[in-house]
């Protein structure tokens, strides 16, 4: 007889529920209550910070500094079981050039109730630790409620070119 890898049966039992669609940063959005279709503003590919350097302002090359942001992250979901609601953690981590999380922990938990085929989960994001220009990227990440393992289901690469003017 077989014996069952309880560790891989759960792994994946999140997957089976629900599917990531996409993800996207913008500035802004809006869900119109008469079609419940969502508008997205300002989508971002690509941010530029310039820093002035002021006397009483320390800012030490290689290390982060945290620059406002005041974007969200809109990620769509999809149902792939039917009745049955789904209680899910979603966490957002934001991944350095180096490869380094940088922000994230932040975990929310989300209800996927099952008279819903589709739902969309937005994440403000005030602040970003940036400790030079390169790529980051947005990962999302999601757990179901009560296990311990986040699974990656999308991620969302922006550009952040930063500048110190002396």
């Amino acid at each position: 007889m077989k014996k069952l890898d309880l560790f891989n049966l759960v792994k994946f039992d999140i997957m089976k529920k629900i599917e990531h669609v996409w993800s996207i940063i913008c500035s802004n959005s809006t869900t119109d209550q008469q079609t419940n279709n969502i508008s997205l503003f300002n989508v971002v590919e690509k941010f530029n910070v310039i820093v002035e350097k002021k006397p009483n302002l320390k800012i030490e090359k290689n290390k982060k500094i945290i620059i406002p942001f005041g974007q969200e992250v809109v990620t769509r979901f999809r149902r792939k079981v039917r009745d049955v609601d789904v209680l899910f953690d979603i966490r957002l981590d934001l991944i350095d050039p180096s490869g380094e999380i940088t922000e994230g922990k932040t975990v929310k938990t989300i209800s996927f109730l099952k008279k819903f085929s589709n739902m969309r989960v937005v994440n403000k994001v005030p602040n970003l630790p940036v400790e030079k220009s390169g790529l980051y990227n947005f990962s999302i990440k999601i757990r179901e409620v009560g296990e311990t393992k986040f699974e990656e289901v999308g991620s969302i690469p922006l550009e952040i070119n930063t500048e110190i003017k002396q």
